[in-house]
Order: C-alpha cells, then structure tokens, then sequence
C-alpha cells in the first residue's frame, strides 16, 4: 500500500491509470462518491493487488471464489466493480 497524493485537475480515471488499477475500485476503497476532478492535495490510499486472475468466457463470481477457497463476498469487497458489473471474459 502506499498514499498517494492528487495534483491539479485529476480524476479517479488519472490516478487509477497510473496505478493500472480499476477506478471504481479505487474510489470504493478511498469513498469517492464522484469520479469528476479530485481536490489537489487529497491523499488516496493504493492497494496494489497482491494476486490477479484473468476472467474466463464460462467464469463467474461464484466459479472464482470456489476456485481460490474464498466467500464470494469477499471476492466481491476486494473487487469493488464486481457488485454492479457481472464478469467477462479476459477481466483482470
């Protein structure tokens, strides 16, 4: 984890693409309610994920977590954007 902090003019979308980092997850996990222009200065937390898994075509919450030994809850608390997007195939 590290603290990042925002410069001028930047978005969620700026700073999670300089992380490689999903933005909605990132404004999950710092409670960014919107992903217009963030204040200079402001301080965000990056989690850098400690394992990635690349979505099959036949994938699904419930297939992933059962894969990792894991409660599909949890799955989705650590991936923020899988509670309103369904999964597909080829996501990180």
């Amino acid at each position: 984890m590290e603290i990042y902090r925002t410069k001028k003019n930047e978005t969620i979308y700026d700073v999670a693409g300089s992380f490689s980092l999903s933005p909605v997850k990132l404004a999950y996990e710092n409670e960014i309610e919107s992903l217009k222009r963030l204040a200079e200065g402001r301080e965000l937390l990056i989690r850098k994920p400690t394992r990635t898994y690349i979505a099959k075509k036949s994938d699904t919450v419930k297939s992933v977590a059962h894969k990792f030994g894991i409660k599909e809850e949890d799955l989705i608390r650590e991936n923020a954007e899988l509670s309103e997007n369904p999964m597909y195939g080829g996501e990180a």
